[in-house]
């Protein structure tokens, strides 16, 4: 009994696992839809056919495991935007000018994601967009969804996944709420001020407003601001 009482305490963080999602059980499907359907279900209603659907795109998904059950999933989505490179003096200038030549293509969320089932993974994708960071409503507070930020981060930094190598911006696709974006801001992602008005039509708000974690100029930046 005493050698157990002398042991380092695990905090809820360090029992997490991350990691990407790439062949999903039936228990992961599961999972992401009750998971996704708690936050999201009065915006959109995932169902397990679309839940499969967007995993069989090849896009990233990057899920938080919790005793090998999954408890949070961060939602990629990559284009291909044929809009050739920007010389602007700041990489903020850099990723507005992206985000103007791209605006048709993320107007609303419904045209982003193909009506929620994903697009499949482009062959030569410029540009990665972090659609929804979603934790299980019992564990919001347990270091999940800045552990995937962090996760996905070092998979651009250290060209650990083939299907990134050609990524030049890293956007999210975050609603316009101040907390969000603060929330953005303490792992190193800037403020575009780039917002498209009812991009997210039912949800409150509907404005979406695009951090930038990475872009032409502005490597991803790992941790926390102080």
């Amino acid at each position: 009994m005493q050698d157990i009482a002398l042991r380092p305490k695990q905090t809820l963080s360090e029992s997490l696992e991350t990691r990407i999602i790439a062949k999903p059980t039936q228990s992961d499907i599961e999972d992401a839809v009750r998971i996704l359907n708690s936050t999201w279900g009065n915006f959109y209603t995932v169902t397990p056919e679309i839940m499969t659907a967007r995993f069989e795109s090849r896009q990233l998904f990057i899920g938080c495991y919790q005793k090998g059950k999954l408890v949070g999933i961060l939602e990629t989505l990559a284009l291909q935007a044929d809009v050739g490179r920007f010389d602007a003096q700041t990489p903020e200038d850099n990723v507005r000018l992206f985000l103007d030549a791209i605006k048709p293509q993320v107007e609303t969320y419904a045209h982003v994601t193909h009506k929620g089932y994903w697009r499949q993974m482009p062959r030569l994708a410029n540009a990665l967009l972090l659609i929804d960071i979603t934790v299980d409503n019992s564990l919001r507070n347990n270091g999940a969804a800045p552990k995937m930020i962090e996760f996905g981060k070092q998979l651009l930094l250290e060209k650990k996944d083939p299907r990134l190598h050609t990524i030049d911006y890293v956007l999210t696709f975050t609603p316009d709420n101040p907390i969000i974006k603060r929330w953005h801001k303490k792992l190193w992602a800037f403020d575009t001020k780039f917002t498209v008005p009812h991009a997210r039509p039912g949800y409150n708000p509907e404005q979406v407003n695009f951090m930038c974690y990475m872009a032409p100029g502005y490597k991803p930046k790992l941790g926390m601001r102080g």
